[in-house]
């Protein structure tokens, strides 16, 4: 998939990402995108608009690999 250039694309791709996140999260991380969003809407610097993106796409890695770990179960063998 693509990296977001434009804020509507950023928005429309970490929702689509939330997807992968395990249900019961899911809703809180589309709240927090869509608060975050809000939050930056008066933002009109291209500069600081694109290292937002860059960051909100790098954060949203990091936290779909750190869940995709931490949500594998965990397999004991027991030996005698």
């Amino acid at each position: 998939m693509l990296k977001p250039v434009h804020p509507l694309q950023l928005y429309a791709y970490l929702l689509r990402k939330t997807r992968e996140l395990p249900p019961h999260v899911q809703n809180y991380y589309r709240h927090h995108i869509r608060q975050q969003f809000n939050s930056h809407l008066d933002e009109e610097d291209p500069k600081r608009i694109s290292e937002i993106i860059n960051k909100a796409v790098d954060d949203m890695e990091w936290l779909i690999q750190k869940v995709g770990f931490s949500s594998k179960p965990v397999i004991f063998q027991y030996t005698k």
